[in-house]
């Protein structure tokens, strides 16, 4: 073989080295070369001139790539932080935390209003009694009830406090309408030392001892749920505020909204942006807007593009939110 076909042959084989070098490397013009057949370079994005930029997973900057799909694991309910690390709802993903939305405190695995949840009443699992409401974070007694050293009593029937708080029966005798006797009259059920009507008392509705949920009241010797509370999942809940039964049973609030006035919406300064409430003002994905995608930072809903990125750029077919 001639030198000068050796020489021709080393040439054609350096070029080919050369250009296998440069496989995924970023072009002049900022954006990244297109991968080479077999590599693992997640789903394909096309280069769109103005398209902020691409890390190695083929998505745009601040996606990871889950399952063929391009999502943000610091916002998405089915890969929150991590890839198929699923929000169960009622929770939501927020900065890849699986939590509760703006204003609401988690207690197990359900979001509440403290404030207003009958059975979390002021604290997780502080349930108020049988006919009770919660009101400011606190219990407010049912009608005929008396709080009586912090517990709400029915001075009616309670052999401990008839007719006023500390007024105790003596033995042998019962509490009837308030005043200590020694039987109840007919109309009337014996329930310990108490007389009662088990037509509407609530702690013990139909029979002796039968005692109403919290948030529930008794009407004609059965337990039901006292307004503004609904009957949802064998409990009396808010449907103003529920995230679970917003204005009716089962009407679910996700991707972050909660339930106002019965509807679901977004928490003030955010936007529904697809399935889910974005920050626009910080945001990378929809930084101002829900399309626009910033390849910086994004302050104030304004993009400071870093060099070779671009601000408000479409988010094109990257998907997630």
């Amino acid at each position: 073989m001639s030198q000068a076909r050796v020489a021709v042959l080393l040439a054609f084989a350096a070029a080919l080295a050369g250009a296998a070098g440069c496989e995924g490397t970023v072009g002049d013009s900022g954006s990244p070369l297109q991968a080479s057949a077999g590599t693992d370079a997640g789903p394909a994005v096309p280069n769109v001139p103005g398209t902020p930029l691409m890390p190695s997973n083929g998505c745009l900057v601040g996606q990871e790539s889950c399952g063929g799909a391009c999502v943000s694991t610091l916002s998405d309910d089915v890969h929150c932080g991590v890839c198929d690390n699923a929000c169960a709802a009622p929770l939501s993903c927020r900065e890849g935390f699986c939590g509760c939305p703006q204003g609401y405190d988690q207690c197990a695995a359900d979001c509440v209003q403290i404030a207003r949840d009958p059975n979390n009443c002021g604290a997780c699992a502080g349930a108020c009694g049988a006919g009770q409401a919660c009101i400011g974070g606190s219990c407010a007694c049912a009608a005929g009830e008396l709080d009586c050293a912090g517990t709400c009593t029915r001075i009616q029937s309670d052999a401990k406090n008839c007719g006023a708080c500390g007024a105790t029966c003596e033995s042998g005798k019962v509490c009837e309408r308030g005043e200590c006797v020694l039987d109840c009259s007919d109309d009337l059920t014996a329930c310990g030392e108490s007389c009662v009507d088990t037509d509407d008392d609530a702690a013990h509705c139909g029979e002796c001892d039968n005692a109403c949920g919290a948030g529930g009241e008794c009407r004609n010797e059965r337990c039901q749920c006292a307004e503004p509370y609904l009957a949802c999942s064998n409990r009396c809940v808010d449907p103003l505020t529920d995230l679970s039964h917003c204005g009716m049973c089962n009407m679910a609030c996700a991707g972050g909204r909660v339930c106002t006035d019965g509807a679901c919406s977004c928490p003030a300064g955010t936007t529904l942006c697809g399935d889910r409430c974005a920050d626009t003002n910080t945001e990378l994905l929809h930084c101002g807007d829900c399309d626009a995608v910033c390849s910086g930072s994004c302050v104030n809903g304004e993009c400071d593009a870093e060099p070779g990125g671009s601000a408000g750029a479409a988010a094109g077919g990257a998907g997630g939110g």
